[in-house]
């Protein structure tokens, strides 16, 4: 059985910052190492 992962508040908003910044959800979930589906 998979577990689901949690990520803080600051790594959630860290993640948005960079989807604002202007980079693609393909390069912010490799660096964050989740699904790109995650990020919508």
């Amino acid at each position: 059985m998979k577990f689901r992962r949690k990520f803080s508040r600051d790594v959630k908003l860290a993640a948005v910052q960079q989807l604002e910044a202007g980079s693609s959800a393909a390069e912010v979930a490799r660096a964050f190492e989740i699904n790109p589906n995650v990020l919508h």
